[in-house]
């Protein structure tokens, strides 16, 4: 939900199919799976255990899915921001942890 309200507010980019399927329809379908067994798992507790265990182990692969986009799409916007002010090769560091030169 989360997804859909700060993709509609901005405007620098814009979601493709891919971002919409996994940052919204897949953690959705997940969250709908573990509702409909904690439903059913009165009634038959084996089948509902293993839709909760698939379903979180879907939203962990989606969590991982989700902030390896994330990180690619900075890491590529950051590099491009330095492309377009006429830099080139490695990002530049703080400095932090150098030796001193001699």
């Amino acid at each position: 939900m989360h997804f859909c309200v700060t993709h509609a507010r901005q405007t620098e980019y814009q979601p493709v199919l891919e971002d919409w399927l996994w940052h919204a329809v897949f953690p959705i379908a997940a969250y709908t799976t573990i509702v409909m067994a904690a439903i059913t798992l009165p009634v038959a507790p084996a089948r509902p255990l293993f839709a909760i265990a698939a379903a979180t182990l879907s939203l962990v692969l989606i969590g991982i899915h989700n902030a390896w986009d994330t990180v690619t799409y900075i890491a590529l916007q950051q590099r491009e921001r330095q492309n377009t002010n006429g830099q080139s090769g490695p990002i530049p560091s703080t400095g932090e942890g150098r030796t001193p030169q001699k």
